[in-house]
């Protein structure tokens, strides 16, 4: 029996002051792509807080896949391009592992 536990990763990202929310929505979307095709990846939602601000959650099959797929998205081009928008000091990511069965 697997001993991973599942892993809900929490994003709160501010973009910069001259990026519009329909420039920022693009832009999150933009990620899909990239977490798609990373490994252990479940699903993905976001939701504006209040613009410029946005919280971000993707699920995991486990914690190390998504500290792989962070690793990852600091190597990628498109993920730069999204970053380069963003108001990188106030961007926060948290990672939490379910304790409970989701369903």
């Amino acid at each position: 029996m697997s001993t991973k536990k599942l892993c809900l990763e929490l994003v709160s990202c501010r973009f910069r002051d001259e990026v519009n929310a329909e420039q920022a929505q693009k832009a999150l979307a933009q990620l899909n792509d990239f977490l798609k095709a990373q490994k252990g990846y479940r699903n993905r939602t976001y939701t504006e807080m209040e613009h410029p601000v946005y919280l971000d959650l993707v699920w995991w099959d486990s914690l190390d896949d998504a500290k792989e797929a962070s690793e990852r998205a600091m190597q990628s081009e498109l993920c730069k391009e999204v970053f380069a928008l963003m108001d990188l000091p106030n961007v926060a990511m948290e990672h939490y592992e379910l304790v409970s069965d989701p369903h």
